[in-house]
């Protein structure tokens, strides 16, 4: 975790000469090994994924998402057209195409989809009772890489007083950053 890159991580699992059985990660993992890492990996196949278990029963199996939102600051004819252009079944259709991405919206076709693996991640956003968003996603600016060094910090030294110096130190870094 401390000396790998994220695509050498990928490399671990899905490369020719695999080191590692297992990488959790988004959806479009799938996508940098199939094209950047490994040409001859087949989805369903060589390359495969799972819905995490639930710790819950009651709420199913939770997913996590990182998103986009589509934010207007001028409100006219064209902006609207643009704004219910990207929101349609159409456009989601072109979005998922490319098979780095899903779409939330459920007038997406499942055979939109370029392979099985995002076709299931597809069904899996579209049946979910719980979704949340990924943290580091949410996190202002470039806030989501400073805690993923909290994080390696914690990792090369996992005791206690260090878990609570690293957090609080970030704590510190992103106060007032969330705006009021």
């Amino acid at each position: 975790m401390l000396g790998q890159s994220f695509v050498g991580g990928i490399t671990d699992v899905f490369g020719k000469k695999p080191k590692a059985h297992l990488y959790y990660e988004g959806g479009f993992v799938g996508g940098i090994a199939i094209d950047q890492v490994n040409k001859s990996l087949k989805p369903g196949v060589s390359i495969n994924d799972f819905t995490w278990p639930s710790i819950t029963p009651k709420y199913g199996s939770p997913v996590t998402i990182g998103g986009d939102y589509a934010v207007a600051f001028k409100d006219n004819a064209n902006v609207r057209t643009f704004l219910n252009y990207i929101t349609s079944g159409a456009a989601g259709t072109i979005w998922v195409s490319t098979g780095a991405i899903i779409s939330p919206n459920k007038l997406v076709a499942p055979r939109a989809y370029p392979n099985v693996l995002v076709r299931r991640e597809g069904a899996q956003l579209a049946g979910a009772k719980t979704i949340r968003f990924d943290g580091s996603d949410q996190m202002p600016g470039a806030f989501g890489d400073t805690w993923g060094f909290a994080l390696q910090k914690i990792a090369q030294n996992p005791s206690s007083s260090n878990i609570k110096k690293v957090l609080s130190g970030f704590q510190k870094q992103i106060a007032g950053q969330w705006g009021t």
